[in-house]
């Protein structure tokens, strides 16, 4: 990456794989459950593209999704 030290690049993927996880669920909820018929080649650009838009949505997603875990937490303890 760039010159940056280890603790905020480990942050950096930290924080792109929690917005990859809330964005591919939020990608899985609003795409059609068919199965595609593609080749091997045609597999990795979607998964890639997938991915990547993942990320994207992720980054507006996962904060609503995080306070919307925490605020389940608190409501249960009560």
């Amino acid at each position: 990456m760039l010159c940056i030290n280890a603790e905020i690049e480990a942050a950096i993927w930290v924080i792109a794989a929690v917005c990859g996880f809330f964005g591919w669920r939020a990608l899985n909820a609003i795409t059609p459950d068919m199965f595609l018929f593609m080749s091997c080649g045609a597999w990795i650009v979607y998964f890639v593209i997938k991915g990547v838009l993942s990320i994207i949505i992720g980054m507006f997603v996962a904060p609503f999704q995080i306070a919307k875990m925490i605020a389940n937490a608190i409501s249960s303890m009560v």
